[in-house]
C-alpha cells in the first residue's frame, strides 16, 4: 500500500500542491472564514442569543440525547449524496470548479461563523468545542474536495470525453468516493460519540 502510494498518489498530490486552483481554494477558504467570523462579531451578542446558536440549552439536549447513529448516518449519507450529486451535475455541465469554490467558501464561512460563536459564548473553552465540531470526518471531506479539484479540469469536453476523463483519472474519482465515505461514517459514529463525550465535561 505505501509503495502504491508512492508511486501514484504522492507525486499526484505534490504537483496539485502546486496548483494555481489549490492556491485559490486556499486563499478562497481563509477568506470566507475571516468574513463569517467578522460577520457574526459584527451582528453582536444579541443577535446570536435571538437564534440560540450553540447555547448551553442545546448543547445539554445534544448531550443527553440518546442519538440511533444508524439513521443518523442514512440521514448524513442522504445529505452528502446531494451534495456529490449536484457537484456532478456542476462538472457535467461544465461548472465543477464553480462548484468546488463554492462549496470551500461556504465551508470556511461556516468554520468561521462557528468558531465567532464558540469563542463569544464559552471564551476559551469553546475553542475545544469548536474542534470536537469537526473533528475529524472534516479532514477527509477537504482532503475529498481536492480529489474534486483535480476532477473539475474535465470541462467543455463532449460527452464521449467526459466519461474518457473520468476513466483516465479513475484513481480520483475512486478516492475522492473512498474518502466521502470514510468522512460520512465518522462524522455519524466518531464524532457524535467525542462529541457528546467531551460536553460531559463542558
Amino acid at each position: 500500500m505505501k509503495q502504491f502510494f508512492l508511486q501514484n498518489l504522492q507525486p499526484k498530490f505534490q504537483s496539485m500542491r502546486k496548483n494555481p486552483r489549490f492556491q485559490t481554494c486556499k486563499m478562497l477558504y481563509l477568506g470566507c472564514f475571516l468574513a463569517g467570523f467578522i460577520l457574526f462579531f459584527i451582528l453582536g451578542k444579541d443577535f446570536l442569543n435571538d437564534i440560540s446558536l450553540l447555547n448551553v440549552n442545546a448543547l445539554r439536549e445534544i448531550r443527553d440525547s440518546t442519538i440511533d447513529k444508524g439513521a443518523f448516518m442514512q440521514y448524513i449519507f442522504l445529505r452528502r449524496m446531494l451534495l456529490l450529486a449536484a457537484g456532478v451535475l456542476a462538472w457535467w455541465w461544465g461548472f465543477g470548479k464553480l462548484y468546488v469554490y463554492g462549496v470551500w467558501a461556504c465551508f470556511g464561512f461556516a468554520m468561521g461563523a462557528c468558531m465567532y460563536t464558540c469563542l463569544l459564548r464559552y471564551a476559551l473553552k469553546g475553542l475545544f468545542l469548536w474542534f470536537f465540531m469537526y473533528f475529524p470526518h472534516v479532514l477527509f471531506y477537504a482532503v475529498a474536495l481536492f480529489c474534486g479539484m483535480i476532477l473539475s479540469n474535465g470541462v467543455n469536453r463532449s460527452k464521449a470525453d467526459k466519461l474518457k476523463f473520468l476513466w483516465q483519472n479513475s484513481l480520483w474519482v475512486f478516492l475522492l468516493l473512498i474518502l466521502l465515505g470514510i468522512g460520512i461514517y465518522t462524522e455519524s459514529h466518531m464524532n457524535v460519540s467525542m462529541f457528546q463525550d467531551f460536553l460531559q465535561y463542558f
